[in-house]
């Protein structure tokens, strides 16, 4: 790296681009960075020159300013609109290209707690945060150069997802679904290539059947939420396989057991859900889950609970889990219009029961109490969805 570059720019001021869309955070960065220098110097160089040239001097007494010009207004005013439109154009573009994730993405459940994160893999293994004697596995582990979409969830108040290498920021936030995604090369540790950021970041991850070489990204929190906000952080660990990746949550799984959070919610459905949601049919006591997966991801018609107009929504976890929370809040517009349906009528009327109201009417339903179990069963209905739509 030249001295400009580390004085000046991207280059010098934030960790390495080790992401394929870092790039593109960075080039914005340079462009809005480089007109701030510029109008600095312009603006100090123009006040040292009137400072100069307007200085108190025997036989000069101060002449009146004038308080309007048409022109220089005009300068002041179109130029920054000029250049603030492309920065608008390409910083919001930029935002929904990182916000919208590709179809083929590898996905993780990423939970935040007061002062934790808990990964959930499409294996079954979950992990936390850092390494403890009674949890050797641990930190968020990634497939190299693919897509990665991590779904956000908090337990309690809210959190910030954050990856500086990846320039990946997303906030976590309580009762409802956020995401991030990123696709992460891999650069073998050993080669003159390969850039560690930070120079501490492990290369190498040692378990009882063989050591495995990653690249080690810090991941951290970047909302305040408590006392023990500084020491949540973790690693974010690209393997240089995926075979080598689903080596070692093999070993996680063989520790821990397999249970992916839809399995867990199947058994929730099986023994709590299964005698009035089906899975595919039709619904005559209650609404049925694989009713979704014609729009599963699509934005439909509801009416609104409190205003009883209709509004558009997406289907998906966030629709999923408010409709689970408050089912009388969006009811769909062809369930609405149906009278013959009793149970769309009991809805309209604000009488069907919510999860936690019958979470508590005996031991059966306990399993639903706490965060956990909803996400089962939002998981479970999402399962549901993809498996109606091959």
């Amino acid at each position: 790296m030249s001295l400009w570059d580390a004085l000046f720019g991207s280059e010098g001021q934030l960790p390495p681009k080790l992401s394929t869309t870092a790039a593109e955070v960075d080039w914005l960065y340079d462009y809005i960075y480089w007109w701030c220098v510029f109008f600095f110097i312009l603006i100090v160089a123009v006040m040292a020159y009137f400072m100069w040239r307007y200085r108190r001097r025997p036989g000069h007494s101060a002449q009146p300013s004038p308080s309007h010009h048409l022109g220089i207004e005009l300068i002041w005013s179109v130029i920054p609109t000029i250049l603030i439109i492309p920065i608008f154009y390409w910083g919001f573009t930029g935002f929904v290209a990182l916000q919208q994730a590709p179809a083929d993405c590898y996905k993780i459940e990423v939970e935040a707690y007061q002062w934790s994160w808990k990964f959930r893999y499409p294996t079954g293994a979950n992990l936390g945060n850092k390494e403890t004697p009674d949890a050797p596995y641990f930190g968020l582990h990634v497939p190299p150069g693919r897509n990665v979409q991590v779904i956000l969830s908090s337990d309690n108040v809210l959190h910030s997802f954050y990856v500086p290498n990846f320039r990946v920021k997303n906030d976590v936030v309580p009762g409802r679904y956020t995401s991030a995604w990123f696709n992460a090369p891999y650069v073998d540790p050993d080669s003159p290539e390969f850039e560690n950021w930070p120079p501490e970041a492990p290369t190498r991850l040692e378990t009882k059947n063989g050591i495995y070489k990653v690249n080690a990204h810090r991941l951290f929190c970047t909302e305040y939420c408590g006392t023990g906000h500084s020491t949540m952080d973790s690693w974010v660990f690209v393997h240089e396989s995926e075979e080598k990746l689903q080596q070692y949550l093999k070993e996680a799984n063989d520790l821990w057991g397999k249970e992916t959070l839809a399995e867990v919610g199947a058994e929730l459905y099986a023994k709590n859900c299964a005698s009035c949601h089906l899975k595919a049919g039709q619904g005559v006591v209650a609404p049925i889950f694989g009713r979704l997966s014609d729009n599963w991801g699509k934005e439909i018609t509801v009416i609104d609970g409190a205003s009883n107009q209709p509004v558009k929504v997406t289907v998906g976890r966030d629709y999923v889990l408010q409709s689970i929370q408050d089912p009388g809040s969006q009811l769909a517009l062809k369930d609405y219009n149906d009278q013959g349906t009793p149970w769309a009528n009991n809805m309209q009327q604000g009488l069907y029961p919510t999860l936690e109201a019958e979470s508590y009417k005996g031991t059966e339903k306990q399993q639903f109490v706490g965060k956990n179990g909803l996400d089962a069963i939002v998981a479970f209905i999402e399962s549901v969805n993809k498996q109606e739509d091959k």
